[in-house]
């Protein structure tokens, strides 16, 4: 894996092993109507406390979307419904990428989630989303 974001320099697997940072594969979303879509949650518990989460979303989908953060108590996303908005929702351009650092020295939660709502319904594509945090050694 190869890890491009706007602003950051090109990190390969084993650039971000060394330096310890783990990398979750949250999912692809196929989105076709304006309900919030909900991806897998990140354990947090296994990450280093007080550092940041940075999530990259990138958009295959054919409208402009918005994606919002929260915390959750709770790990199982149909239970998850002590969620707590991070920070206010953040637009999601047609067929781009955004990266949203969450700073959890401010707020912590042991399970972080994105949401994705599409303002129209997308007719074609997907969104994929990653979360990079540094992990307890």
């Amino acid at each position: 894996m190869v890890l491009r974001c706007a602003g950051v320099q090109e990190l390969t697997q084993g650039d971000l092993d060394r330096l310890g940072f783990t990398v979750v594969d949250m999912s692809f979303i196929p989105i076709r109507d304006v309900l919030p879509h909900r991806f897998d949650l990140v354990d947090m518990r296994i990450g280093e406390c007080g550092c940041p989460c940075l999530f990259i979303i990138e958009s295959q989908i054919d409208s402009a979307a918005t994606v919002q953060p929260f915390g959750s108590q709770i790990a199982d996303p149909s239970l998850a419904k002590a969620q707590h908005p991070i920070g206010p929702a953040r637009p999601l351009p047609v067929q781009d990428e955004i990266t949203i650092t969450i700073p959890l020295a401010d707020s912590w939660f042991p399970y972080l989630g994105l949401t994705v709502t599409a303002a129209l319904a997308p007719t074609a594509g997907n969104v994929h989303a990653r979360a990079i945090y540094i992990q307890r050694r």
